[in-house]
């Protein structure tokens, strides 16, 4: 079976950290199926237009487009991204040629972009269209797009649709209620590369948030998308208290040792409970994880977090709020406990719990592992998706 797969995120030399989770697909995919990565990145001088990458086991091609930046201004992205795909769709056309005609399936990531182009190749070839839906596409860019003249007829030519949660498979449903063969396929993680600890030592727990204060469209909640301002939020109210936060701090992510975070953490009365740090390397993730006692996911949206898998596959407990896929993660009272997306408080409540009973955030870590180990594991994705695929190819 000879599958494309278009994605606009994809590790490159200039930007290691870059889709590394589409790169951990194709690992998983090219064991089974004649795969061929074809990755759009912007154009800029000097950058070849058509350039093969022979580094990975798969046919991998970067290609560059003149697509038109990004500015976070309604309604002129709309019409820009409407204008991005005509881009994609005729520069596709017009460098890859019969190349195209060649794959059973095209499976596009991301459905504001990479799915309206593939859709658009597919109505002229002939071929199956896999569209997988990863979280801000549907939660935030497809809901405005499909109002836009145009910005609908595209998902005609959707043949099956690979939802990262169960939330976002039924968000989609209700963008496109005539869709079919929608499947909730768990991306899951590599459970040998996270896995638990030794347990952390030390009386104070300690807690990790790694989503950083990253500047996403106002329409995305802006730097709140990753729920960074709210713990701001939660961990001052600890601080208030007598004796302070119940524990450490470790306040990480793109963007977090910024001057808001720095001037925040001077104003706490214990600011040396606050460990401020930047983008985390992926080599460093499990480390990091590994000496938590906690995993905070505070995200006002989501998909289904990445970093929630991978805080499972380690074993540790998950605090996290109600929002997209992060509630199929955790089984509040089981493994971690829950609250509602921007609510500082309750929050604070549920640090304040977990902080409260070493034995207790053990053995939610230890259930962690074990749904991980039974619905988190990333060996299971290549082989549902190939199911889909050919379910697709044989309607």
């Amino acid at each position: 079976m000879k599958i494309a797969m278009l994605v606009t995120g994809f590790p490159t030399a200039d930007a290691p950290e870059r889709g590394i989770f589409n790169r951990r697909a194709a690992e998983d995919l090219n064991r089974y199926v004649d795969l061929t990565v074809l990755h759009i990145r912007l154009y800029k001088p000097g950058r070849k237009l058509v350039q093969t990458i022979d580094t990975y086991p798969w046919h991998h091609l970067e290609i560059a487009m003149p697509l038109l930046p990004i500015l976070h201004k309604k309604p002129i992205q709309e019409w820009m991204t409407l204008a991005d795909w005509w881009i994609g769709i005729v520069g596709g056309r017009y460098l890859f040629g019969s190349l195209l005609r060649s794959f059973d399936v095209f499976h596009s990531v991301g459905a504001a972009f990479s799915g309206p182009v593939c859709s658009a190749w597919v109505k002229r070839t002939g071929q199956r269209h896999v569209m997988q839906i990863v979280g801000s596409d549907v939660n935030f860019e497809l809901p405005a797009l499909i109002r836009l003249p145009g910005g609908r007829k595209w998902m005609r030519w959707v043949h099956g649709v690979a939802a990262n949660s169960r939330n976002l498979a039924e968000r989609y449903i209700a963008l496109n209620p005539i869709a079919t063969r929608v499947r909730t396929l768990y991306r899951g993680t590599d459970l040998e590369m996270f896995r638990p600890g030794d347990h952390p030592a030390g009386t104070e727990p300690v807690f990790l948030y790694l989503g950083g204060l990253p500047r996403y469209s106002p329409a995305m909640f802006g730097q709140n998308q990753k729920g960074g301002i709210t713990l701001m939020q939660a961990w001052s109210t600890l601080d208030q208290q007598n004796e302070g936060p119940p524990g450490q701090l470790v306040f990480a992510g793109p963007g977090a040792d910024c001057q808001d975070t720095q001037e925040w953490r001077t104003h706490l009365r214990y600011p040396d409970r606050v460990h401020v740090a930047d983008a985390v390397r992926p080599e460093d993730v499990v480390r990091r994880m590994q000496a938590a006692g906690a995993i905070i996911i505070p995200s006002m949206a989501e998909g289904l977090p990445n970093i929630g898998m991978e805080a499972l596959a380690c074993g540790k407990c998950l605090i996290g709020s109600r929002t997209g896929g992060i509630p199929e993660l955790i089984q509040s009272g089981v493994n971690g406990w829950v609250f509602e997306p921007g609510d500082g408080y309750g929050l604070a409540m549920a640090i304040q719990q977990a902080a409260a009973d070493r034995d207790r955030l053990i053995a939610f870590g230890d259930a962690s592992r074990r749904i991980a180990m039974e619905r988190f594991d990333h060996t299971q994705y290549a082989p549902a998706l190939i199911n889909l695929y050919r379910e697709v190819l044989e309607r």
